[in-house]
């Protein structure tokens, strides 16, 4: 019996094959979601000091990320119909110096136009070529239909994961005597035992607590500062668990004038 062999039978086997394990595609795609997705939940961190240090007020960011989200929506279709073609990877690599530029617009932004080409446009349309919309497509095509389930949940939760503690500040600046408002959000766990608020500056002082009750606590606490003086105010969120331990600790500034 003749037997004949051609030129592909002959190929070694691929050593990447050996390391595309679902737990390893898995595992990258998540970070993937981290790295990309984790600057755009900080933005908020840098409204009030480019805002003390240019004058702008809160407009210029809400147009910013107004335009950042309306791109980011836009650009998904564009993007996964590029990634058909053209492969995840170059997209994704698109995508990622897209975002890096617009991060890097916005560290030297000094203008609102600059701030919003930045923040809004290159930021936006980056985030759709390198966020977790890609990632969970990639995850459809290279995991088998039993590991689906699991790395669809993880890749969305990789990108939002919860922290234990979270203070939102509404105003951020204000005029005096000054009214805030302070939500404060926590993880639902067994150790919760109490929330402290407090507000201080150079020349005045307030602080206010609240109970909770372990899992059964709510989500969000809503604490309110009424006609607090002009000062720079530190606001800081505790979490109080078990022993009356402090677990988290958050702090924002906030402009009375």
């Amino acid at each position: 019996m003749h037997m004949s062999t051609t030129a592909g039978e002959l190929r070694p086997v691929s050593s990447l094959a050996g390391w595309r394990t679902p737990l390893v595609i898995i595992v990258c795609g998540c970070a993937i979601g981290l790295l990309s997705f984790g600057p755009r939940s900080s933005l908020g961190f840098f409204i009030q000091p480019m805002s003390r240090e240019f004058s702008w007020g809160r407009d210029v960011f809400g147009l910013a990320l107004a335009v950042q989200n309306l791109l980011w929506g836009l650009g998904q279709p564009l993007a996964g119909a590029i990634a058909d073609r053209f492969g995840i990877v170059r997209v994704m690599c698109v995508g990622a110096l897209l975002h890096a530029g617009g991060l890097l617009m916005m560290r030297y932004a000094s203008t609102p136009l600059s701030l919003e080409l930045g923040a809004g446009v290159l930021i936006g349309f980056g985030l759709s070529g390198c966020s977790f919309n890609l990632v969970l497509s990639a995850f459809s095509k290279l995991l088998p239909p039993e590991r689906r389930g699991v790395a669809l949940g993880a890749g969305p939760a990789a990108a939002e994961i919860e922290t234990p503690l979270r203070m939102h500040v509404n105003p951020q600046m204000a005029r005096a005597p000054a009214d805030l408002y302070i939500y404060v959000s926590v993880a639902r766990r067994e150790q919760n035992r109490m929330l402290r608020v407090t507000a201080e500056s150079q020349d005045f002082y307030r602080s206010s607590e609240a109970q909770l009750d372990g899992e059964y606590s709510p989500r969000v606490t809503v604490f309110r500062f009424r006609e607090l003086p002009s000062g720079e105010y530190r606001l800081k969120a505790e979490l109080i668990v078990m022993a009356g331990r402090t677990a988290n600790v958050e702090t924002r500034a906030v402009q009375v004038f």
